[in-house]
């Protein structure tokens, strides 16, 4: 590539950088944290910092979680730390990332 197409290049790029930086990001404002009893501090810390950052959070304090759980959430966070959540929870998983 010459000099010119580079230049050419470059400039076109920039342009497109910075017409991309400019578009604001959407921004997710609603969450849902699944946790239990052994994990109720880091749930009511995380809440907290979550709500700071404007969110409005949601808790399920269970094993499991249904698909309602994840109904107009735009973020789902499993502090529960259970593995195996049944075949139920992992349906709601699955339609919600699907």
């Amino acid at each position: 590539m010459d000099r010119k197409m580079k230049s050419i290049f470059f400039k076109v790029s920039s342009i497109m950088f910075l017409l991309c930086a400019s578009v604001t990001a959407v921004k997710a404002t609603t969450a849902h944290i699944n946790y239990v009893s052994s994990t109720s501090d880091q749930y009511t810390q995380l809440k907290s910092e979550l709500e700071d950052l404007g969110y409005t959070v949601t808790g399920t304090n269970s094993g499991s979680v249904t698909l309602s759980d994840f109904s107009s959430k735009d973020l789902h966070i499993n502090i529960a730390g259970d593995s195996n959540c049944g075949s139920s929870c992992k349906t709601a998983y699955e339609t919600y990332i699907g």
